[in-house]
């Protein structure tokens, strides 16, 4: 029981770190361009790492592979209303509504290309 909760906690920030660092990166390089402004650009990079971070956090567990990558989903939620302070606009709700979704596609995408084989089923 606890091995199952450690080992989805270290999916989760794993998940997380790839998601927060992949796009902090991209915004990085993307400062010294003209498109630093651009909202598609902005948009299409967190979808991006968003699917990525549930890619990943449901690579690293086992088991609850849906559930951690809800869940890096929905700290993206909480680290893009930090980033964004207290602008209101109509760009920070759709990455919000995007969030959960791409990263469960990630996992969903992570469970086709390596379904759990349990101990029973090996041969």
């Amino acid at each position: 029981m606890i091995k199952d909760i450690l080992t989805s906690l270290r999916a989760i920030i794993a998940g997380y770190f790839f998601d927060v660092i992949g796009i902090l990166m991209v915004r990085i390089l993307l400062s010294f361009t003209p498109l630093k402004e651009v909202y598609i650009v902005s948009l299409l990079t967190s979808c991006l790492f968003n699917f990525v971070g549930g890619y990943v956090a449901a690579s690293v567990s086992r088991k609850y592979r849906f559930i951690n990558s809800a869940i890096v989903g929905f700290i993206h939620i909480f680290w893009a209303l930090y980033m964004a302070g207290y602008s209101e606009s109509f760009h920070l709700i759709v990455v919000q509504i995007l969030a959960i979704p791409f990263a469960l596609l990630g996992g969903v995408l992570c469970i086709r290309k390596n379904p759990v084989v349990r101990e029973s089923e090996q041969i």
